[in-house]
């Protein structure tokens, strides 16, 4: 018997580094818009555009919760932090002091983001789901961008500091990201792992040489 496969497993792979042309299909789109005539409690493209002005330096959850509540969508806690967990939608950018502590600020179309799984998962169609497949299905993206994707909350540059002072942990770990991504060409792969070896042993060579020379110099303690 052939297995069903489930909405989750049929996003794009780095589907996150696609998000504005997916929302574009979807808002777009005659399924959406006839559910919207429907009554269905979605925002337009209209108002995701007024909200990303409105919260152009980011958004809280608080802030989320409230304008999702305003349009009449139930949306739990617990599932925006499995969202985030499952690299659905995009972790805190910042955090921001208040009378409390801080709050997490997230992305300005946190909300677009959102707006887009909820349908995703309840409402769309194998039609507009089979739309989807196919204009991913002959798209490329540039190698930096798939890796990027499969890192937790950093990017490549941080990734490779943290490779360099042996700070790597699951979420960042450029080295296990490089084997998955470029898993399907062997070749590439080798010669990324290598190019990531040789500006690790260059750093810690020229590090040592660097220790040395200060070690080898002397400063007076005090003077006379």
């Amino acid at each position: 018997m052939k297995r069903t496969r489930k909405k989750s497993d049929k996003l794009p792979k780095y589907w996150t580094k696609q998000r504005e042309i997916l929302n574009i299909h979807l808002l777009t789109s005659e399924d959406f818009k006839k559910n919207l005539n429907k009554g269905l409690r979605f925002f337009t493209l209209e108002e995701l555009d007024e909200l990303e002005i409105k919260y152009k330096r980011g958004i809280s959850w608080r802030q989320v919760d409230m304008e999702l509540s305003k349009k009449g969508i139930n949306f739990k806690k617990a599932t925006f932090r499995k969202y985030i967990q499952d690299k659905k939608i995009s972790p805190a950018s910042y955090y921001r002091a208040t009378k409390k502590g801080r709050e997490a600020i997230y992305a300005r179309d946190t909300i677009r983001q959102i707006n887009f799984l909820k349908y995703f998962y309840k409402y769309a169609d194998n039609e507009f789901i089979d739309v989807v497949l196919e204009a991913f299905s002959q798209q490329n993206i540039p190698a930096i961008d798939a890796i990027e994707d499969q890192l937790w909350g950093t990017n490549l540059r941080e990734a490779v500091f943290m490779y360099l002072r042996n700070m790597s942990d699951d979420d960042n770990d450029i080295e296990r990201t490089l084997n998955d991504v470029l898993s399907h060409d062997p070749d590439f792969r080798e010669e990324a792992i290598d190019g990531l070896n040789a500006i690790y042993n260059e750093f810690h060579d020229k590090f040592k040489k660097w220790e040395s020379m200060l070690r080898d110099h002397k400063v007076q303690i005090s003077e006379k």
